[in-house]
């Protein structure tokens, strides 16, 4: 075969490949969404509804709260630039805080309600646990979020018997707030100095 034929047969080749490249590029189908869980699944819905939830008294641990309209914005409740309000994030780093200060003890689902002005005006529990209400009652009493009005809920476990004892030192590793170290472990506490 002459060299001009092999060259004439080498340009085809390399045509039909970019063509080829070209109409499989063109047929791709773009995928502009991300995967809302990318990874993470959410905790199961409650199962219970709000039917299954037990209104908190509401004067538990609120002394001395401000009316809803002098309050500062708590900042937990701020989410990423774009997105403002992040109600259901405060709902679960208050679950969190108050379930790690009340010695994870309390079960179920934690609900919180925000009204129109940005403040809690309703908190419940599928299995109601008086020192958990009382934290989340303090808490609720102080915040107010830049949010419309919506609800939150914390799924708490099951079968809570107690946080794991966790080690600490009042200067290399200290307890997270809410808790001091007594004899060399985190205990649930308010305030005061940490034992070494």
């Amino acid at each position: 075969m002459p060299i001009a034929n092999l060259r004439t047969l080498a340009l085809r080749v390399a045509s039909i490949c970019v063509l080829g490249a070209i109409v499989y590029a063109c047929s791709r189908k773009a995928d502009l969404g991300e995967d809302p869980y990318d990874g993470f699944r959410p905790p199961p819905q409650n199962p219970l509804a709000d039917a299954g939830l037990i209104d908190l008294d509401p004067t538990v641990g609120s002394a001395g709260s401000s009316s809803c309209s002098t309050r500062e914005f708590d900042e937990r409740c701020a989410g990423a630039n774009d997105f403002p309000c992040d109600f259901e994030g405060w709902v679960h780093r208050v679950g969190t805080q108050c379930q790690s200060q009340t010695g994870c003890i309390s079960n179920g689902w934690f609900s919180a309600e925000l009204g129109t002005e940005g403040c809690i005006t309703r908190l419940q529990m599928s299995e109601p646990n008086d020192a958990f209400a009382a934290c989340v009652a303090r808490e609720a009493a102080r915040a107010r979020c830049e949010c419309v009005p919506q609800t939150g809920r914390h799924f708490l476990g099951l079968g809570n018997d107690g946080c794991a004892r966790t080690t600490c030192n009042a200067r290399e590793f200290p307890c997270p707030p809410g808790q001091l170290c007594i004899d060399g472990y985190c205990e649930a506490g308010s305030g005061g100095a940490s034992n070494q």
